[in-house]
């Protein structure tokens, strides 16, 4: 039996890509050529056209 809040995958030092922003990361976007981070304010306004490239994506949200 598994007790307690989940275990998150994205570390403090993980940062959202992007420009100039900085905050912490709590989505990851993966590609075919790469991956990227995001914060939850900048996810939000990721366009549905590169979400829709995305293979994988890791939602941690619920550690906001």
């Amino acid at each position: 039996m598994v007790t307690g809040e989940p275990r998150r995958i994205l570390k403090a030092g993980d940062r959202c890509d992007t420009r100039n922003c900085g905050a912490a990361a709590y989505h990851r976007v993966l590609f075919s050529k790469g991956l990227l981070d995001f914060c939850h304010h900048h996810y939000d306004e990721a366009p549905d056209s590169l979400l829709a490239k995305a293979v994988y994506e890791i939602d941690e949200s619920w550690a906001i």
